[in-house]
C-alpha cells in the first residue's frame, strides 16, 4: 500500500492510503506537542474527558449511542510519549461505506462524515464538567497507585526516572499524584484552547475514499484550528554516557528486576540506524537472541531477559527478572554477550534468525493499517524510513561488520536494580 502525504494548511496534514484491501476504514487524528512537565498531565486528560460529554452529546451514553448509529464505529483516544514529544488524539475503525445498506446510500447517510463530526465534538466542543474531571482524575490516580502491583513495570518507571533525569523524557505522561490532585476544570479548558492553538494536527486515513474527500472533511470539521502550529522536529539526544549510574532500590516482591540502559549514539535519521536495529535483534530481541540463549537458557540466570531499542532517543534497554543473588552474574553475562557482538562473534544462524524475525515483522505490518500509520507519523516527527519496504531493505542490507561497529559505539549509562524483599511463603501487601 502506498502512503501519500498532503499539506492541507499550516498545522494540518493528511497521510492517505486508498485501498480496497479491507472492509473497514481507519481514521486517526494525532496532535503533537513538546513534553512539558507542568502541562503534560493536563493534556493527557483532554481526549478521555472529552469522551464523557460534548455540546451535542452531553454524556458518555450519548457519545456511545452516536457511535452505534454510525454502524458501530469503534472510537478510542490515545496518549503517547515518543522521544521528547507527547502525541494524543483519536482513532476510529469504521465500516467502509461501500458496505452500507442501499437505503442509507440513497439517503446520503455517511459514516465518515459522522466520524469527523464526532471527532470535532470531542476535540473542539467538550463540556469538561467538574464531575467528569474529578472522575478522570480518580481513575488516573488509582492507576498511579497501582503501579507497584507490577514489579517489572514499576522497575521500568523508576529506571526511566533515574536514567533520563534532567532530560525532557524523564517525566511520565500522567504526572504524579500531587499534580493530578490540583487539576481543575479551568485547567482543561485552557489546555484545550492551547492544544488547538499550538499543536500540529495530522490525519491518517486508510480506506476506499479519495484524498480530496478526506481533505474536504478535515477543512469542514477543523478549519483554522491549528494555524499557529510550529514544527516539533527538534529532539534532545544524548549520544554517549558520561559515566555509569548504579542504583539499587527495594520493593515487596518475590524476585529482583534488573534494567540496564545503553546509549547507542544512533537515532532514526542517522545512517547507522539499520545496523543498530539489527544488532538489537541479535543481542536480545527474541528467542534466538544472545541474551535469551545464554543468560536465560544456558546460564539460567534469569526468568526472562530481553532488549529493546528506543530509536527516538537512541537508547537500548535490557530488562531481566532475576533472583537477588544472581545480580552480579547477570550483569556480567549481559555485558559479555554485548562484547561478543563487538568482536564480530555473530553466527550465521544468529544473523539469519534476526533477519527472518524482521522479515516476519514486516510481513505482519503490511496487513495492519495501524503500522502504516505509525511509520508515517514517526518518519514525519523523527526521520528514518518512510515505508515498511524501505525499512525492510535497509535492515536486510546490513553486514556483520556494520553490526559489530554499531555495538562498539554503545556505552553503558545506567544499571538499575529493584531488589525483591519478599521471602518464600510471605504475601505482599499491595492492593
Amino acid at each position: 500500500m502506498n502512503c501519500k502525504r498532503y499539506e492541507i494548511g499550516n498545522g494540518l496534514s493528511l497521510v492517505h492510503i486508498k485501498t480496497e484491501r479491507f472492509k473497514s476504514a481507519r481514521l486517526t487524528l494525532s496532535l503533537t506537542l513538546p513534553l512539558d512537565r507542568d502541562k503534560t498531565p493536563v493534556r493527557s486528560m483532554l481526549m478521555s474527558t472529552g469522551f464523557l460529554g460534548t455540546e451535542r452529546y452531553p454524556d458518555f451514553r450519548s457519545v456511545c449511542s452516536r457511535a452505534e448509529e454510525l454502524y458501530a464505529v469503534d472510537v478510542s483516544d490515545f496518549n503517547l510519549m515518543r522521544g521528547d514529544l507527547q502525541i494524543l488524539g483519536l482513532t476510529a475503525t469504521m465500516l467502509g461505506e461501500d458496505y452500507m445498506t442501499e437505503e442509507d446510500r440513497k439517503n446520503d447517510f455517511s459514516i465518515l462524515s459522522g466520524v469527523f463530526e464526532l471527532f470535532s465534538e470531542i476535540v473542539l466542543r467538550p463540556l469538561y464538567r467538574e464531575s467528569d474531571v474529578e472522575t478522570e482524575k480518580i481513575n488516573r490516580m488509582n492507576r498511579i497507585k497501582a503501579r507497584k502491583n507490577n514489579a517489572f513495570g514499576y522497575a521500568k518507571l523508576r529506571f526511566n526516572k533515574k536514567m533520563f533525569e534532567g532530560e525532557p523524557s524523564e517525566q511520565t505522561l500522567n504526572g504524579e499524584l500531587g499534580q493530578l490532585e490540583s487539576i481543575c476544570r479551568e485547567d482543561l479548558v485552557a489546555g484545550r484552547e492551547e492544544l488547538c492553538r499550538v499543536s500540529r494536527a495530522e490525519f491518517f486515513y486508510c480506506g476506499t475514499e479519495d484524498a480530496e474527500r478526506i481533505a474536504s472533511l478535515i477543512k469542514e470539521s477543523f478549519g483554522a484550528c491549528f494555524e499557529q502550529a510550529s514544527d516539533t522536529r527538534e529532539q534532545f539526544v544524548k549520544r554517549r554516557a558520561d559515566s555509569v549510574k548504579e542504583i539499587e532500590e527495594s520493593g515487596v516482591y518475590r524476585q529482583g528486576n534488573l534494567l540496564m540502559g545503553f546509549r547507542t549514539g544512533v537515532v532514526l535519521d542517522d545512517p547507522e540506524f539499520y545496523a543498530v536495529e539489527l544488532m538489537n535483534h541479535i543481542f536480545g530481541d527474541g528467542t534466538s537472541s544472545k541474551l535469551f540463549a545464554n543468560v536465560r537458557e544456558k546460564k539460567s540466570l534469569c526468568y526472562f531477559c530481553a532488549s529493546s531499542y528506543d530509536e527516538e532517543r537512541g537508547v537500548i534497554v535490557v530488562g531481566a527478572g532475576i533472583d537477588n543473588d544472581d545480580r552480579t552474574a547477570a550483569v556480567e553475562e549481559i555485558l559479555r554477550q554485548l562484547d561478543e557482538i563487538r568482536r564480530g562473534n555473530i553466527t550465521d544462524a544468529e544473523l539469519e534468525a534476526a533477519r527472518e524475525s524482521i522479515e516476519n515483522d514486516c510481513r505482519a505490518a503490511e496487513d495492519h493499517p495501524s503500522d502504516y500509520e505509525d511509520f508515517a507519523r514517526i518518519e514525519r516527527l523523527f526521520g528514518g524510513p518512510r515505508t515498511i519496504e524501505e525499512y525492510r531493505r535497509g535492515v536486510l542490507s546490513v553486514t556483520r561488520e556494520q553490526i559489530a561497529e554499531a555495538a562498539r559505539r554503545i556505552t553503558l549509562d545506567t544499571v538499575y536494580f529493584l531488589k525483591g524483599t519478599l521471602a518464600d511463603g510471605e504475601e505482599d501487601d499491595y492492593e
